[in-house]
């Protein structure tokens, strides 16, 4: 494995510092993209300058005062008085800096620091706006609450919200539309619509704004692809994400890649494998990340269930729950939960409350394509895997795994599919298919009803929901 690379490419951090050398000069830093908006006059040079230097502070990965770097609302920000374009800019900032807390694991910081652009009157400027949309609803993705991500997404696609952002910005939440959309079909079992929008995402440009997201779409196709055995395209997808990662020597807009990077050359080459799980922990284990420690816990867990030691992945795994569970990030915590059941039941233990515990997220979140692997786990080991939510008119298991069929089938999926995304035989699925004409009273499968979805059940210690800006 070579070292992470040191070297910056980040334009916006380029930008401000050219803009700091070049005070006093003759030259003055371009407007926003919208200075033409409401004839509002040119940024001033002092307050564009103060603005810029809050937008680079997302690009200070390796320093360990990042967490104290924006200490307040006053720091780094225009004087009273500031100009429409000042706050639009200070606004971004904001955004930018919560994009980087969420990447960091820093849930309940993200939340003040979307808090804080929603209080500026820059935040209702198209580009500005973009951003704030598409960094809530990331934040939404990992705490948890996918209730109305699907809606949001739908609603900013059509039109309104980011989807009315200038060109530039347009790009950018386009591939963050297309990553949050794909890993939410992949979770709710529609893998053809999660393997469009993950290769949408990653023909993308890789612009620098962009750049965040294209790692978790890599990370997301590469998990499909590893469930259809094509592990040596899951490596390529992640491999190419990985050499920007560390291109950038941003560690910590990579992490999602290590888990998946792990699994692969475990199977095939746990040496190199051990290697690069210490090049990620030298590169993001830090104060400022509580994000990596449960990461890295995770990496290990795959390593060694991989190489045999069931024992030992199981309490790796089960570390990375409880981390994952602190920050709060449920999704990844049932995952690893899920883990810790798998190898109980490898090593001939029970992991049967384990899996079933994994199963209550899974279900909470509406992650249906999980949910049934786990029941496919239950069953392998002759036990029941009757659901704990259950559907939610009748109460029984079957009725649930009727909805989820019939939800599938309304989006045009094959028997074939269905049966793949919910670890179920073409039979079965045929069983259900013909139940559900029969419960819903129609006559095509594509009349099925939406009737099934997630629930707001994640939220963060103390019972404040993590996705929620004041």
């Amino acid at each position: 494995m070579q070292p992470v690379h040191q070297k910056r490419l980040g334009g916006t951090c380029h930008r401000a510092r050219s803009a700091k050398g070049n005070r006093g000069g003759p030259q003055r830093p371009s407007p926003p993209s919208q200075h033409g908006r409401g004839g509002a006059a040119p940024l001033p040079f002092g307050q564009a300058v103060d603005a810029l230097a809050a937008l680079a502070l997302p690009h200070r990965a390796g320093r360990a005062d990042w967490a104290d770097a924006d200490g307040s609302d006053g720091a780094h920000a225009p004087s009273a008085g500031r100009s429409a374009e000042a706050a639009a800019i200070l606004a971004m900032s904001w955004c930018r800096l919560a994009r980087e807390a969420i990447d960091r694991g820093q849930y309940l910081r993200a939340v003040e620091l979307l808090g804080r652009a929603r209080r500026l009157a820059g935040i209702s400027w198209p580009r500005v706006s973009a951003e704030f949309t598409v960094t809530k609803m990331a934040l939404d993705w990992h705490t948890g609450q996918w209730a109305a991500l699907d809606a949001e997404i739908g609603r900013t696609g059509a039109g309104g919200g980011a989807g009315a952002a200038a060109p530039s910005a347009r790009s950018v939440s386009g591939t963050a539309l297309a990553v949050l959309s794909g890993r939410l079909a992949l979770a709710h079992g529609d893998l053809v619509a999660a393997e469009s929008s993950l290769r949408k995402a990653l023909r993308a440009e890789a612009m620098d704004a962009a750049a965040g997201f294209r790692p978790q779409a890599a990370a997301a196709l590469a998990r499909l692809l590893i469930s259809r055995g094509e592990e040596a395209e899951a490596l390529a997808v992640v491999h190419r994400e990985l050499t920007g990662v560390r291109c950038r020597g941003m560690w910590w807009g990579g992490v999602e890649l290590a888990p998946v990077i792990t699994e692969i050359l475990g199977r095939h080459d746990p040496v190199r494998a051990a290697a690069f799980i210490e090049e990620l922990a030298s590169g993001t284990v830090h104060r400022t990340m509580p994000l990596s420690a449960a990461v890295v816990a995770d990496c290990r867990g795959r390593l060694a269930e991989a190489m045999g030691d069931g024992a030992g992945a199981a309490e790796h795994y089960r570390v990375a729950a409880d981390r994952y569970t602190a920050l709060p990030r449920p999704y990844d915590a049932a995952l690893a939960l899920e883990g810790v059941g798998r190898c109980r039941f490898a090593t001939g233990r029970s992991g049967a409350s384990e899996i079933k515990s994994a199963m209550v997220t899974f279900d909470a979140v509406g992650a249906r394509w999980d949910s049934s692997r786990c029941r496919a786990l239950l069953r392998g080991q002759g036990l029941s895997p009757a659901s704990a939510r259950g559907h939610r008119h009748c109460g029984c298991d079957l009725s649930l795994r009727v909805g989820d069929v019939a939800q599938l089938a309304a989006l045009g999926r094959t028997n074939r599919e269905i049966a793949e995304a919910l670890h179920l035989s073409r039979r079965t699925v045929e069983e259900y298919v013909s139940t559900a004409l029969r419960k819903f009273g129609v006559t095509s499968r594509r009349d099925f009803p939406a009737a099934h979805g997630p629930t707001d059940a994640a939220v963060a210690p103390g019972g404040a929901r993590p996705g929620e800006a004041p």
